[in-house]
C-alpha cells in the first residue's frame, strides 16, 4: 500500500470573515487561497451553505467574506499559472449550525461553471489524467 501525504488547509476559505464580533472564534487561515496554494496547500476543505442573499458562500459557524464562486476561480487561476498541478477540493456542507441551509442545485451550477473541474470516475487514476485541474 502506497501512503500519499498531501498539504491541506481545515477551513481553507476561513481567512476573513463578516460583521459578527464571535468570528475571531471560527477563523482557522491567516491567508486566502491563493496564498495557500503558492505555500505548496493541494487539499482544500471548503464548508459551503447558501447565503441570505441565496448566494454560495464559504462558511464555518460564520459566512466568511469569500465566496465558492470566488473560492473556485482563485484555484483555477493558480491552475492556469502551474498546469502541471493538481488542486483536491473537499467540498462540503457546513454542518456547524442548523440555520446553515446549502442549495444542491446552485451547487452543481456553479461546478459547471468551470473548466478546470476534473471527474474522475474514480480517484485511482494517474496524476497526469487530471493535471492542471482540480478534483472535488
Amino acid at each position: 500500500t502506497e501512503l500519499w501525504v498531501i498539504p491541506g488547509t481545515h477551513n481553507s476559505a476561513c481567512y476573513e470573515g463578516g460583521s459578527n464580533p464571535a468570528w475571531q472564534w471560527s477563523r482557522t487561515q491567516q491567508v486566502p487561497i491563493p496564498i495557500q496554494l503558492r505555500m505548496g496547500v493541494r487539499l482544500l476543505d471548503l464548508r459551503v451553505s447558501s447565503s441570505s442573499a441565496c448566494k454560495l458562500v464559504c462558511s464555518h459557524f460564520f459566512e466568511t467574506s469569500c465566496m465558492l464562486e470566488q473560492a473556485l476561480r482563485e484555484v483555477e487561476e493558480f491552475l492556469r499559472q502551474y498546469p502541471s498541478e493538481v488542486v483536491l477540493i473537499d467540498l462540503r456542507r457546513d454542518t456547524s449550525t442548523s440555520s446553515m441551509q446549502l442549495d444542491l442545485q446552485a451547487l452543481q451550477r456553479e461546478l459547471a461553471n468551470h473548466q478546470l473541474l476534473a471527474q474522475p470516475q474514480s480517484l485511482a487514476v494517474p496524476v497526469r489524467q487530471v493535471a492542471g485541474k482540480f478534483v472535488v
